[in-house]
């Protein structure tokens, strides 16, 4: 038997939209199945929507410096723009290159 068991913490997202907040339901297993909850709209250890990841790119090739990045995400997102500093933006960047 499955039961649902409480929740995770609470944890939050960065969207195009802002910052959204989101529960996850714990999920137990009874039986000896071995059935595993894993839901298909939030990916586990999601802190950005791919959307915005894909926002990093554009804004580089538009001309964006990596230091200015954070402040240009800001202004689009409305917000803060956490998670984006220009230390992360020089790997994406490396990343990038190499493919």
């Amino acid at each position: 038997m499955v039961v649902r068991n409480g929740y995770n913490p609470e944890r939050t997202i960065q969207t195009g939209i802002g910052d959204v907040s989101v529960r996850m339901p714990k999920v137990r297993d009874r039986s000896q199945n071995g059935v595993v909850f894993h839901s298909s709209l939030i990916p586990p250890y999601i802190r950005k929507t791919r959307s915005l990841e894909e926002l990093i790119p554009l804004l580089y090739l538009k001309g964006v410096s990596t230091g200015q990045m954070q402040e240009a995400l800001a202004a689009l997102v409305g917000g803060e723009a956490r998670g984006f500093s220009p230390a992360l933006v020089s790997r994406l960047k490396a990343k990038w290159t190499k493919e």
